[in-house]
């Protein structure tokens, strides 16, 4: 007989993400263009951006636009798309949608010592233990660009006290 306990400690989390995307699916069908980009849609914009930066003769009106916006960041064999700041040490990394939920949920319950972010990306973030809507937003506005709306959703749905990592 098979053992499914792995199946049953995961399945709560993935039942509360499914939750978390039918509440932030009702508050996008309203506000359509307020939507954040998919992780196709990145992939779009950081393959754009790198032709424009190819590009040696003049550039059309978008690709000014979005290497005005955002930038590149390559870190090891990952890519990431970041918004482009004056400060060359702020970098803000732009989460795609289906990454909402998985980076809200990591803020929320870090906790002291080497955490997911640090692995992924290889940067020191802001840990809140739990904490609520303020601590949040300044730990993502340190390094992500989160929606408020989504935390606002995070917080308002039930969650398990169980880490997912």
């Amino acid at each position: 007989m098979a053992d499914n306990s792995d199946v049953c400690s995961v399945q709560p989390v993935i039942i509360k993400d499914l939750e978390f995307y039918r509440k932030l699916d009702e508050y996008y069908l309203a506000k359509p263009k307020k939507k954040p980009y998919s992780r196709k849609k990145a992939r779009s914009i950081i393959e754009e951006i790198k032709i424009a930066k190819d590009k040696k003769n003049s550039k059309e009106g978008r690709e000014y636009h979005l290497l005005s916006t955002y930038d590149v960041m390559t870190i090891g064999n990952k890519t990431h798309l970041i918004r482009k700041s004056e400060d060359v040490k702020k970098i803000e990394y732009i989460v795609s949608y289906e990454d909402i939920y998985e980076r809200i949920y990591d803020i929320h319950i870090a906790k002291t010592g080497q955490d997911i972010y640090e692995r992924i990306y290889d940067i020191h973030i802001v840990k809140t233990g739990h904490d609520g809507r303020s601590k949040m937003e300044q730990a993502f506005a340190a390094k992500f660009q989160i929606p408020r709306p989504a935390l606002e959703i995070f917080l308002t749905c039930p969650r398990p006290a169980l880490e997912i990592f």
